[in-house]
């Protein structure tokens, strides 16, 4: 039975994006959910799925990140939160996220111009809303304006060489549908 979700047009990206995050850094699912070339209404269903995916312990509480759990509850329609249907949905009682983290408190791993390089090296032909928006889901914690500055002052604009490549002295090829890929 499928669970029941809100409308669409009242998920808002941004905190999905953000869940989804929490959720690939957590630990907890066996296949991170990759938000390239993917429609809101299927990062949704992704989510939804990995969510429902992992274990209660022993206790039969739910063991995943705790701000996952509440935003996987308001994702439910009332519906389903008023009828048995939300028992299929599993009550979320989460345990306390022990996930590690560096000493500044920001989890470790690649800045975005790296990211912004990887994309095109392993994900190409890509377009530049592409990238943006893997950055919003990869990099949700931060100012989406600025992550879209520094997409365009790495790669944005005519003058060739772009900026990145220089900096990574590689050369793109650019379609005439604006994706991105190394040469």
């Amino acid at each position: 039975m499928k669970t029941k979700l809100i409308e669409m047009g009242e998920i808002k990206f941004k905190e999905l994006a953000a869940n989804i995050k929490v959720l690939n850094d957590s630990g907890m699912i066996s296949e991170k959910i990759n938000a390239i070339g993917k429609t809101k209404g299927e990062l949704v269903d992704l989510f939804v799925d990995r969510v429902q995916g992992i274990p209660d312990d022993e206790n039969g509480n739910w063991t995943g990140p705790e701000e996952v759990a509440a935003y996987y509850m308001t994702l439910l329609s009332p519906e389903t939160k008023d009828k048995s249907e939300a028992k299929a949905a599993k009550t979320l009682k989460p345990v306390k996220d022990k996930g590690k983290k560096s000493k500044e408190g920001k989890a470790a791993g690649p800045g975005v111009i790296a990211t912004i390089f990887d994309l095109i090296k392993t994900k190409a032909p890509i377009t530049i809303p592409a990238i943006k928006e893997a950055l919003a889901v990869q990099f949700a914690d931060r100012d989406q304006a600025k992550m879209a500055k520094t997409v365009y002052a790495q790669i944005g604009g005519k003058k060739r060489p772009l900026r990145m490549e220089t900096e990574k002295n590689v050369t793109f090829e650019i379609n005439d549908k604006g994706e991105f890929s190394i040469q």
